[in-house]
């Protein structure tokens, strides 16, 4: 499912994120009074995962209700581990795309999974696909 959500405001939000000790993640090269910069990805403080070309840089984790705000980098042709989502999943893709069951998604769609939805996103050949992803209530890993 595709919302109605602009890429500029998707883009502010990210300045905006706030982590649980309350500093703002600033995802732009700096400049005096622009509070609209379009966020710089190669700043990212991108660490590694266990799975090839997967990256990931956590913004929040709440221990309680396993929600999580990550943003996920993912080089071309690999792919995120399957996965279910225990609450709904909202998904920004900032750059590039991938493919799963329910098709392609590209710069600047914004995709909701439901709770109990399942599965393997594949980063799409040309570019590193990054996305902003807010799985609500977490997921769980399907070996």
């Amino acid at each position: 499912m595709r919302g109605p959500v602009s890429v500029v405001s998707c883009y502010l939000f990210l300045l905006r994120l706030v982590t649980e000790n309350e500093e703002v993640h600033m995802l732009t090269s700096p400049r005096p009074n622009d509070r609209t910069a379009m966020p710089n990805v190669s700043t990212i403080d991108w660490q590694s995962t266990r799975y090839e070309g997967i990256f990931v840089n956590i913004l929040r984790r709440d221990p309680n209700s396993g929600d999580a705000t990550v943003l996920i980098r993912m080089e071309p042709g690999c792919a995120y581990p399957a996965h279910r989502h225990l609450g709904i999943e909202e998904v920004f893709v900032i750059q590039g795309g991938y493919r799963d069951s329910e098709g392609e998604h590209h710069s600047g769609d914004y995709v909701i999974s439901s709770a109990g939805s399942a599965h393997h996103p594949v980063a799409l050949e040309r570019v590193d696909c990054i996305m902003l992803a807010f799985a609500h209530g977490g997921i769980e890993l399907i070996r």
